[in-house]
């Protein structure tokens, strides 16, 4: 393991924001000033050295955080490049407005995973809650840019007012998956809740597994064997390599077009 180490010695008792724990923040930085880091706690600021024991090297872009919490809110927020290791069961908006880089989770996510992100890599291990790449508070669009991975199951929303990108997802889905979709695509290997595509205008929607037909305002287009389906397959056995029996369903779909609700030109694509 290289770069600087932090490794939460208790979980803390009331929420923390942990949005400055990033490489760009503490890089450059003495060990002891990292210590004095302020970290917001409710009213109170409180030193980093409070809550974590601190090691390693920091004139590198490579942060670990081990031992998070669901305490533990905001991390990786406004991340522009490096990379930031999590182990742990983290709190609400991961990966806050990131930028850039690669924001790695071993572990569970809150709610709120990537709202409003504009670039780089993020990926979850295991299970994330609602609004997976959705508006970040006060914005209008969801993320711009870059690449979300949920490597089990997602919540409600995923993917909400998505502007740009590419959101995976392994397991199950809750409702409104895609919901108000501008543009960016959505591939989903498990099941979906009620709701899909729900008022899309454009972009794509890729469902792994057969299932039944989309609500009445998506129109049948028919069965389709893809270019651009080969080159979002091969795209993401780069990033997860052992997807690739899971995803050979996709090399013959049916589309729906939608939502004509609201005058959508989207797509939702289901493996033939």
């Amino acid at each position: 393991m290289t770069g600087l180490i932090l490794t939460l010695r208790e979980p803390p008792v009331f929420d923390l924001d942990c949005a400055a724990l990033n490489g760009q923040t503490l890089g450059g930085k003495t060990l002891a000033q990292v210590r004095h880091l302020k970290l917001t706690q409710g009213r109170r600021q409180r030193s980093l050295g409070d809550f974590f024991d601190v090691s390693g090297d920091t004139q590198t872009d490579e942060l670990t955080v081990q031992g998070v919490t669901p305490k533990c809110h905001r991390l990786g927020a406004a991340l522009a490049s490096g990379v930031l290791r999590l182990s742990g069961h983290c709190g609400i908006e991961l990966g806050l407005r990131m930028r850039g880089g690669r924001l790695l989770l071993d572990g569970h996510a809150g709610h709120g995973v990537g709202l409003g992100m504009r670039g780089g890599h993020l990926e979850v291990s295991g299970n994330a809650g609602d609004f997976i790449g959705g508006p970040a508070p006060g914005d209008v669009t969801g993320m711009h840019n870059g690449t979300i991975i949920i490597g089990r199951h997602a919540g409600a929303r995923v993917g909400q007012r998505m502007r740009r990108g590419l959101i995976l997802v392994g397991g199950s889905t809750g409702p409104l998956c895609g919901a108000q979709l501008i543009a960016g695509s959505i591939v989903l290997l498990g099941e979906h809740g009620p709701g899909l595509g729900s008022g899309m205008r454009r972009g794509s929607i890729v469902l792994a597994q057969k299932c039944q037909p989309p609500s009445a305002t998506f129109n049948l287009a028919g069965d389709f064997d893809l270019a651009f389906m080969t080159l979002l397959v091969a795209h993401i056995v780069t990033l997860k390599p052992r997807w690739r029996a899971r995803l050979a369903g996709l090399s013959h779909v049916t589309r729906w077009i939608g939502d004509a609700g609201t005058g959508g030109m989207g797509e939702i694509l289901i493996a033939h």
